[in-house]
């Protein structure tokens, strides 16, 4: 069945849904007043900046709760991907990729999925991607969100929330074994300091000693390593009115995460769009010549030089909160000292011909105020935000083999001292109550961007520019570059309509706006353009049978100018604008709830993302001519995404306690990984992943167990492909493989 025919087939759904949805509705609402609605079907989120029933927010939000991410096991955000419609989740360079409706992540630059973690905004793509623990909740706004997020929200926010400290003298303790020889650990502890004071401290320790991807030709394997993190929350209420609450964390993660797998075997004959390829002559193979072994076997490698990664990260925060009546006031601190190292095997192949080593280090302060309430019949918020990061960044590359037409001993530097990056941004939403069930929305943000670098690039190399000539290469940047400026207003504007108790209708036109950059791996003073995004959005939002059964369906269509998508050009990962590009889709996702036992969920997304303006030229293809990419497939952008699942707990006493049986399945279409839609190599097709577990709890709650298996059938897949033209082959990352183990928690 062919996108068209689906959409069509899916909007014919939504429509009957807008029929029955009111019959229904007031069906169910007849049998309980709202107040009377089972508390364990409200799920309340702060994905607005005020606390609403997620079935009241007209926006299409996903959340998850700490306590079903355990039962499912999901410890790194990649996995959010099987429980979440629309998201497609990847490892780049060691870090997650978000990617939203087609709209996702840069390693360099800044991603289009903002992550925040406690309401503070991660700057650095890998700070959303450290270890995730002791969860209250995490929320999914798909679409972007101009107006309470603004900076760099176009495919969507991604929000976590941590638990907060309680008054109750409490803990836990895990420990995990599973395959790949993993070891957690990790420990909780709740004190209550009197009777305003609480403090919450989280340790853990996580080590996979054996890589996912296995070194055939002896060397060290893959994708392995651990971390130690450690996370101190203290509350404090002053008054009934004022509290403050203040986090500190520590992470320290290291292994073998930004590797370089080759798809295809590498070779030298031919710049291919390396650096300075005007100046490169053919000098034959050199991978060839020195007897390069490579495999092409999935999760397997032939890597001879060391690939590893050290990460360290600080954060702090403090929240102040204060309740005004009407009016509630929040301020939010944040102060991220992140700093990563990694050394890398970049040719792929058992000879040491292209070494990399990637330092970056980033220090980041936001600020965000923002007040929230209503008065009369107008529902607002109005907010400040503000941040300043100072970043650097030292590529170096060395060749002692040489590499096309560099001489042994070349070594290549691209150091970026600093980068500075300065926002101020005013912001609103709105919400005017023209009567009980009808709502007009608008909301409004406008931002200041400045960026400020400074770029130093030497080539330390010989190259033979012809049999009787060699020229040496030296300094190719030493400059402060001009700085940048971008200004943007970015509004919403939509109506709501309440069907009935049960079930609201909205439509939202909504504006997003990614700040532009410059690129920092290779290239002196290149800067790429901003993106800028149109949407419309068209949802309907029902609940059923005492919130038991929840219905929701979502429409959708952007337009995006200037669409900035990462390349690995010449020496490093560079960011490249697509004019314009255009996504259109559906989305229609349940949560049933038959018996206290059963639990039901699934969600379905249709996606048709194209490219409508885009020149660019192909390195895999051997040809520096652009080609029109008009009606290619945006990356990462399957035509179907299904996931479903279900939760069972039988009313039967096994061994003084009871078991729960919970299993999921994704399913995704097949896709392109790069824009140019041709090579076989550049497309995953369709696969399905499946997640079970089965866990045994005591009848007191202190004690359980856990088994676990994720994907279950061990289907290998591609989540990145991209041209790496220093080695001239395809650089790819696999999704996880296989992982069981066994899983105890204990709770005091």
């Amino acid at each position: 069945m062919n996108i068209s025919k689906q959409m069509l087939l899916a909007s014919a759904t939504a429509i009957q849904l807008f029929a029955v949805a009111p019959a229904l509705a007031q069906s169910a609402g007849s049998a309980a007043a709202a107040d009377e609605v089972d508390d364990d079907n409200v799920i309340i989120v702060t994905a607005t900046k005020r606390e609403q029933n997620i079935q009241d927010i007209p926006l299409s939000i996903a959340a998850v709760s700490g306590a079903s991410l355990n039962e499912r096991g999901i410890t790194d955000p990649s996995d959010l991907q099987f429980i979440t419609p629309s998201l497609q989740v990847g490892k780049s360079q060691g870090s997650t990729a978000f990617t939203i409706r087609g709209v996702g992540f840069n390693t360099v630059g800044s991603p289009a999925v903002a992550v925040h973690v406690d309401g503070v905004f991660q700057a650095r793509p890998a700070l959303g991607d450290l270890a995730q623990i002791d969860v209250e909740r995490v929320e999914v706004l798909r679409g972007p969100q101009g107006t309470l997020y603004g900076r760099n929200a176009n495919g969507g926010v991604i929000n976590f929330l941590s638990k907060r400290p309680t008054s109750e003298f409490e803990g836990s303790l895990k420990a995990r074994y599973g395959n790949y020889d993993e070891v957690l650990l990790e420990g909780i502890l709740n004190v209550p300091l009197g009777d305003n004071v609480a403090a919450r401290l989280v340790l853990s320790h996580n080590d996979q000693n054996k890589g996912f991807i296995k070194n055939i030709a002896g060397g060290p394997d893959l994708l392995e390593g651990g971390h130690y993190a450690a996370r101190l929350a203290v509350d404090v209420d002053f008054t009934d009115n004022f509290n403050m609450e203040l986090t500190g964390s520590y992470i320290e993660r290291d292994g073998s995460v930004f590797v370089s797998i080759s798809q295809t075997r590498p070779f030298t004959t031919g710049a291919r769009g390396a650096p300075f390829g005007n100046l490169f002559a053919f000098r034959g193979d050199l991978y060839a010549a020195l007897g390069a072994v490579h495999t092409t076997t999935p999760y397997r490698t032939t890597v001879n030089d060391p690939s590893r990664s050290e990460r360290d990260a600080v954060a702090l925060s403090a929240v102040l909160n204060l309740d005004l009546g009407d009016f509630k006031f929040k301020s939010i601190t944040g102060y991220q000292d992140f700093s990563e190292d990694h050394r890398g095997d970049f040719d792929g192949t058992n000879v040491t011909i292209y070494q990399g080593r990637i330092i970056r280090d980033s220090e980041t302060i936001t600020q965000e105020l923002n007040l929230s309430g209503s008065l009369g019949p107008l529902d607002a918020t109005v907010g400040f935000f503000y941040l300043d990061e100072n970043y650097k960044q030292d590529l170096s590359i060395n060749e002692p083999k040489g590499n096309g037409s560099f001489q042994p001993g070349a070594l290549l530097s691209f150091v970026t001292p600093y980068y500075n990056s300065e926002t101020m941004a005013a912001f609103t939403d709105l919400t005017l109550n023209v009567s009980d069930s009808f709502r007009v929305i608008g909301g409004l943000r406008h931002s200041q961007d400045r960026q400020d670098a400074f770029m130093n690039f030497n080539i330390f190399a010989t190259i033979q520019n012809s049999p009787s000539t060699s020229i040496t290469l030296g300094n190719q940047c030493n400059a402060a570059l001009p700085r940048l400026k971008f200004n943007s207003t970015t509004p919403r504007i939509g109506l709501q309509y309440d069907l009935s108790e049960g079930s609201t209708v909205y439509g939202n036109y909504t504006e997003g706006f990614k700040v532009g950059g410059y690129n920092t791996d290779g290239t002196c003073n290149d800067a790429y353009l901003p993106e800028e995004i149109k949407s419309y959005e068209f949802g309907l939002k029902n609940s059923f049978l005492d919130g038991d059964l929840t219905v929701n369906a979502t429409a959708f269509f952007y337009k995006y100018d200037n669409l900035q998508l990462q390349q690995i050009i010449g020496t490093g990962v560079t960011i490249v604008n697509a004019p314009k590009a255009e996504i259109k889709g559906f989305e229609l996702e349940s949560r049933f709830r038959p018996s206290s036992q059963l639990a039901l969920f699934g969600s379905l997304a249709l996606l048709d993302a194209k490219y409508t303006e885009f020149l660019n030229a192909d390195g895999a293809s051997g040809s520096a001519v652009p080609v029109n990419l008009k009606g290619n497939r945006l990356n990462s952008a399957p035509k179907v995404s299904l996931n479903a699942g279900f939760e069972f707990s039988p009313e039967v006493e096994i061994a003084n306690g009871s078991l729960s049986l919970r299993s999921d399945v994704s399913y995704r279409s097949a896709m392109f990984l790069r824009e140019f839609n041709t090579a076989p190599q550049e497309r995953q097709g369709a696969y399905s992943i499946v997640n079970a577990s089965l866990t045994w709890t005591s009848q007191s709650k202190a004690f359980s167990v856990r088994g676990y298996a994720t994907n279950l059938f061990n289907k290998g897949y591609l989540t990145q492909s991209q041209w790496s033209a220093p080695v001239n082959s395809r650089v790819i990352s696999y999704g996880d493989p296989r992982q069981y183990g066994l899983e105890l928690n204990f709770n005091f």
